[in-house]
């Protein structure tokens, strides 16, 4: 995801192309995506748009719960590249508890 940056979460369908052949998306894969995402350096780091990536993910994994996700912050190697991407993992968090348990 960080290699194909913001643009490919301007849709739904560019979202579901790169994540096609990705069977089983569980939680710890979730997380990646979502670190990955917040701590981009980017000049267009604005342009993520979290709603579809959050969408597409759950509609991939619906069993997929919050708490798991953020149990797998846990790590003793997770840095984060500013405070601002600590600031933008919990953006996503947030729109992610849209999204029923």
């Amino acid at each position: 995801i960080t290699e194909l940056g913001p643009t490919v979460t301007q849709s739904p369908q560019s979202l579901n192309q790169v994540f096609a052949n990705y069977n089983n998306i569980d939680e710890t894969a979730i997380l990646q995506v979502f670190l990955a995402a917040a701590n981009y350096q980017g000049k267009d780091s604005a342009n993520w748009n979290f709603d579809n990536l959050v969408k597409v993910l759950i509609d991939k994994s619906p069993n997929v719960r919050l708490h798991e996700i953020i149990k797998r912050l846990d790590q003793p190697d997770l840095k984060f590249s500013s405070p601002q991407s600590l600031s933008t993992l919990f953006q996503i968090f947030h729109k992610l508890e849209r999204y029923p348990s």
